[in-house]
This record gives structure tokens, sequence and C-alpha cells, in this order.
């Protein structure tokens, strides 16, 4: 039902990227030719109306496919593709041209907190499952602020400090629940690997984060936590005991 193949630079070509993934669909509806399909008709232009149509249908599908089975990797794979062209329509539609770095990154924080509400759904129903893990940890990585911040080095201050703030909340907010669930899933004596890495990797971000801001954030006691978890995925997953010895070694 679609092309997975994009390009790397989605946040900044949303028609192009559409046009990749959405490629069959866009020409069937459009009659615009697209390079590389052999059945495109003859060229036509297609409106940024048209075109946010078609991604709110595929948008909604993925959802749709996602709520139905919490296990199907094509859709979690193909709204990965999706969420940054969801982002820019939401910037056109929320704030027009005269946008802020602040505003932009307030839109991607609520995009992101929406997708992990979404895929919170799936990893407290089948902790075990792989594939919602995945996209957790893309949607977490994908709301981070530091790119952005790197390509607006002459940002106000304090709007940068506000912006990891905002990130650094999200990250707590998201840690609190995967802890829970791994208290929940160590008292059936079961474990919860997928759990466990996805709370290290929250803390790491936390602990590079609170760095760089004026955060109170206890750096030790992360560190501890962050360990404790490579511990008890040592001891539930012999087999890579030597990959999570080697990420300890980063807080030596």
């Amino acid at each position: 039902w679609s092309w997975t193949a994009t390009s790397n630079n989605a946040d900044d070509d949303a028609s192009s990227t559409l046009e990749i993934l959405m490629g069959p669909q866009l020409a069937a509806v459009t009659g615009k030719k697209i390079d590389g399909i052999n059945d495109a008709p003859s060229s036509s232009y297609v409106s940024d109306k048209k075109r946010n149509e078609l991604l709110a249908l595929e948008w909604n599908f993925t959802k749709e496919k996602i709520l139905k089975n919490f296990s199907n990797c094509s859709a979690f794979h193909y709204r990965s593709k999706l969420l940054p062209l969801e982002l820019n329509r939401r910037i056109q539609e929320n704030l027009g041209t005269a946008t802020s770095l602040a505003d932009v990154y307030e839109e991607r924080l609520d995009l992101s907190q929406e997708e992990l509400e979404l895929v919170q759904n799936a990893i407290f129903t089948e902790p075990d499952d792989q594939t919602a893990w995945w996209y957790h940890r893309f949607v977490v990585t994908w709301a981070s602020p530091i790119t952005i911040l790197k390509k607006n080095m002459e940002e106000d201050e304090d709007d940068k400090s506000a912006i990891i703030q905002a990130y650094l909340a999200l990250l707590q907010d998201e840690a609190d629940p995967i802890r829970d669930l791994i208290a929940t899933e160590e008292e059936d004596g079961s474990g919860c690997k997928w759990g466990l890495l996805a709370l290290h990797m929250i803390l790491e971000n936390i602990i590079k984060l609170s760095s760089l801001s004026e955060g109170d954030e206890d750096d030790e006691m992360l560190r501890e936590e962050a360990d404790e978890c490579l511990e008890k995925l040592i001891r539930i997953d012999p087999v890579r005991a030597t990959r999570y010895e080697s990420m300890k070694q980063k807080y030596c």
C-alpha cells in the first residue's frame, strides 16, 4: 500500500518525500508524472490541498492498522516516514510562515507526545513485542532538539534553555510509566528487556541534556539507575552481556 523508500531530508522537502512514499497513489489521483513510475499519466500539478488530503488519509490509515494489530511493523515503519510530513503540515496550518524556533519545536513536541501516547497502548499491552518499542525509541529520538539547536546557534539562550527543559519534561514523563512497567514485569518474574533498554536510553538523554541546561537533575543518581538497567539486562539477556558491558563504559 505504499513505497517505503524516502529521502534523507524529509523535514526539508515534504513534497518530494510524499511523492516517493505515495508515487502510485499520487499518480492515480492527480495525474502527476512521478519520476521512476512508468504507469504515471502525463504531468499535472499536485496542489498542497490534495497532497495534505492524501497525507491525512495515509496518516489515519496507519493509526487504524496499528490499533488493530500492535505488532504491525509495516504500519509503524510507514508512520515514521510520514511523521515529519505531518509535522510540516501542522506547522503550515497552525503557524503559517512567520514562525519562531520555539513555536516550531512546540509543534514537534506536541506531535511527539501524541505518538508516544499511541505507542504506550502497544507497549503496555505486549511489553515483549519489540515492534512498538522500536517506534517508541524512534519518536523519543526524533523529538530531541539537539539537531535543531545546532542549526540555530544564534537563537536566544533563554529560548534554547526553554526548549531543552520542555524535552527533559517529556523524557521524565516517559520514564515514570516505563519504570512502573518494569517493576510489574519483575514481580511476575519475567523481566522486561525492551523496557529496560528504553529506560536506559531515556536516562542517557536526560544526563546529556541536563548538562546543557540549568536543570537540577542528579546526574550521579541517574547514572546509577542507568547502570542498574544494564545489570538487569545482563542477567535476563546474557547472550548480549558484552554489549551491555560496553554500554556501561560510557559512564566510567
